[in-house]
């Protein structure tokens, strides 16, 4: 994965900062546990070296209530309907990660 940082994990990062403190994470530790990620995976989100799973982002949209289209890049509002089944969800996911996949190896050719 390339170190410039997809939208969506940009996005649930900023939501993460937005939480810890708050009355939904009070550390960063909480966080992780709460959507599903080991805190030594987190640093290789925030450093592009991995990305989020759609069950982290799922997980996350619904504690913080913002939808889950805001977080993938498909909705400048952060709420609204959450309501799209879990295929749906996944199906957009892996459309959104093939499409950078592919947009990766067109810039790899020589």
């Amino acid at each position: 994965m390339s170190t410039e940082l997809k939208i969506w994990n940009t996005r649930m990062l900023q939501l993460m900062k937005e939480a810890v403190g708050s009355d939904v994470a009070a550390t960063k530790k909480e966080w992780c546990e709460l959507i599903g990620i080991r805190q030594s995976n987190l640093i290789e989100v925030e450093s592009g070296k991995r990305g989020f799973t759609i069950e982290q982002i799922v997980k996350a949209a619904e504690i913080t209530d913002v939808s889950t289209d805001w977080i993938l890049g498909l909705s400048k509002t952060r709420t609204g309907s959450n309501e799209a089944s879990g295929i749906e969800l996944i199906k957009e996911g892996i459309r959104l990660i093939e499409s950078e996949k592919i947009k990766g190896k067109k810039g790899k050719t020589k």
